[in-house]
């Protein structure tokens, strides 16, 4: 490929240096490694600026100083091939965004993967979309053919190094390889880091706020992955980095820190000076009128005997639960195509771009998805259900229930607001789409200015929903389709009508108010019904371990090391739930988990702390004095 912006010239590595010891053979590297070695970018002649920042659209991303000085490093000091390990909510997706403009105006870019957890894929998508005009097909797209065929893949990496994707994923020789949260590559005995090991590429930028999580180890495999060569061998960096005594801990930080420069950028909140205004989180719980009380109770009873005779059931399940705690719609919206109700066609009970219910769920080697809490097996081979009798009861009491506490004390946040926010722009989140067609009807009625966004309004429509809440201010009730990517800076109160069960979720909901730019302080409402599973996740779980403090990131790092057995947050809960004999068994059970949440709390601040201990004075940007 030729261009303008691109010499492929030949990088040279020192072997000798690179092993630390001038009697030891070079260490060998592979072809398709030596191949990716001479074909680094590499100016094609003196650079002084990004040319293509003059096409970022101003109104749609702020670009901070840091995020353009470290996309030009990577590309033009780093042969294209960086580490970017800013701390937690420094922007490091702006920063890639930003290289793969640059790239693509270079047309240096004919072919781009990028690889991160299932969960963050759709806001990926979204960021690329908005920020940088950047279209990437997402795995989880109906117009996505297979990884051959589109030029701009955004995968989930479980998804990419499956049976049924691998070896597609192998086949081509892409352009980019662009992997988030990599430190999941710190083991090379995974299957996620063959993957990446054995993938063809040119150019590669790996985010990662926590380069180290374990132990040194960690921080050798993933930078020997992108920068073969640079440390040696792992006995040569065992050797002069990692102490005798205590093998935890990294000695020669000089030396380490000059050779973590040729591939590492790392921006930390102090140096950067960006700040994030104060968060306040209430939470009012409410206890359901009677019978709201007796549907919860039989929904609860239905779902523990249907999880009990069969595990297949468990995300129908699930979604019962959840649904039951969110309004009497949603759940009888289920039951009745459960029942195959042929006067029933409304399948928007959830939203129907697999956000809601806590998202599209990755099913590995399948690469199948399960979208929207609709359980598909469940309509496909079970049109008959196993207890009619019960879930027409369950209908009949979902149906019966005049009054929504929750959606009453909805109106008390929201008059509030109106009454003491300047704006009064409230954004109530839910996740199912027939709670949401409850709120927005009986907001409606209440006299105020109402805006609907859900994942079926397409890229336009969605543009000029959020245009039409910023300027016309009233309530805006979402799905968790607004999670991909958008910025509502502008408001500064939002409600959590029902809550996902995982945080990542909560957090991703949160973020889009509390973020870079955002100039007042933060309003969270939280409305929970007494004596549920929802209060039970609230105060036992986020409030007591103070969850909705976390970042995104560290969010993720407890909930990485709590899913160590295989299961994830949401599967601790919901057994929790179904195994429970009684409130108080259900008490104690939470009780439990919250301890397994602090520790792996105190174990993720360990390495955080670790991380900045490794990497104090870390400043690529400035000379030494």
């Amino acid at each position: 490929m030729t261009d303008q912006g691109r010499l492929d010239v030949p990088v040279e590595i020192d072997h000798e240096a690179a092993e630390f010891d001038t009697d030891a053979d070079p260490q060998p590297l592979d072809s398709h490694r030596a191949s990716t070695f001479a074909q680094r970018l590499r100016a094609g002649e003196p650079d002084d600026e990004l040319r293509s920042l003059g096409t970022v659209d101003e109104s749609r991303v702020k670009l901070l100083e840091h995020q353009v000085d470290a996309a030009y490093r990577a590309l033009f000091e780093m042969d294209g091939t960086a580490l970017l390990a800013d701390e937690v909510g420094l922007g490091k997706t702006i920063e890639v965004g930003m290289i793969l403009k640059e790239m693509h105006y270079r047309d240096t870019s004919d072919s781009v993967l990028v690889l991160t957890p299932a969960q963050l894929a759709p806001q990926w998508q979204g960021e690329l979309r908005e920020k940088f005009g950047l279209e990437f097909v997402c795995n989880y797209d109906d117009a996505f053919a297979g990884f051959d065929a589109h030029d701009y893949v955004l995968a989930s990496i479980d998804t990419a190094k499956s049976d049924r994707h691998r070896e597609t994923v192998l086949a081509r020789e892409w352009d980019v390889l662009v992997v988030d949260e990599a430190h999941y590559l710190r083991n090379e005995t995974t299957d996620r880091y063959e993957l990446v090991d054995q993938l063809a590429y040119d150019y590669a930028f790996f985010l990662t706020a926590t380069p180290i999580q374990n132990e040194p180890a960690d921080l050798y495999n993933l930078v020997t992955l992108l920068r073969p060569g640079l440390f040696g061998s792992r006995e040569s960096f065992d050797r002069y980095f990692r102490s005798d005594d205590d093998q935890t801990r990294l000695v020669d930080r000089e030396e380490l820190h000059a050779r973590l420069s040729e591939v590492m950028i790392r921006n930390r909140r102090a140096e950067t000076g960006v700040d994030f205004t104060d968060r306040v989180v209430e939470t009012r719980t409410f206890d359901p009128a009677a019978a709201e009380r007796r549907l919860y109770e039989a929904t609860t009873d239905y779902v523990q005997t249907a999880y009990a005779e069969s595990e297949a059931q468990r995300l129908v399940a699930m979604l019962l639960q959840k649904e039951v705690v969110s309004s009497p719609e949603a759940l009888a919206a289920t039951v009745r195509r459960k029942l195959g109700d042929p006067d029933d066609t409304d399948t928007d009970g959830v939203d129907a771009d697999g956000a809601d219910a806590d998202g599209a769920v990755d099913a590995g080697d399948t690469g199948d998805t399960w979208a929207g809490g609709v359980d598909h097996d469940w309509e496909a081979s079970d049109a008959t259900p196993r207890y009619p009798e019960r879930l027409r009861s369950l209908l009949e009491t979902a149906e019966s229930v005049d009054s929504v506490t929750k959606r009453e004390r909805l109106f008390d946040v929201v008059d509030e607001v109106r009454e003491r926010i300047s704006g009064g722009h409230v954004v109530v989140f839910t996740a199912f789409r027939a709670t949401q067609r409850a709120l927005v009807e009986a907001l409606t009625g209440r006299g105020y200015e109402t805006h609907t966004f859900h994942g079926g309004h397409g890229s336009e429509r969605k543009e000029e929903i959020v245009s039409a809440f910023e300027t016309d201010g009233g309530v805006l009730v979402s799905t968790d389709a607004m999670n991909e990517g958008r910025n509502l800076q502008f408001c500064n109160v939002l409600v959590n009508y029902d809550l996902p069960w995982n945080p990542m979720r909560v957090e991703q909901r949160i973020g889009r108010v509390h973020r870079i730019g955002q100039q007042r302080q933060v309003y969270v409402f939280n409305l929970a019904l007494a004596d549920t599973v929802e209060e039970y996740v609230l105060d036992k779980l986020f409030h007591k371990i103070d969850l909705f403090q976390q970042t995104v990131g560290e969010t993720s790092q407890i909930l990485s090391g709590l899913a160590s057995d295989g299961r994830s947050f949401e599967d601790a809960i919901f057994e929790r739930l179904v195994d429970a004999d009684a409130a108080v068994d259900l008490e104690n059970d939470f009780d439990d988990l919250a301890v397994d949440l602090a520790q792996q709390t105190a174990l993720s601040q360990k390495v955080e702390q670790f991380n900045d201990d490794v990497f104090d004075r870390f400043d690529l940007g400035a000379d030494s004095d």
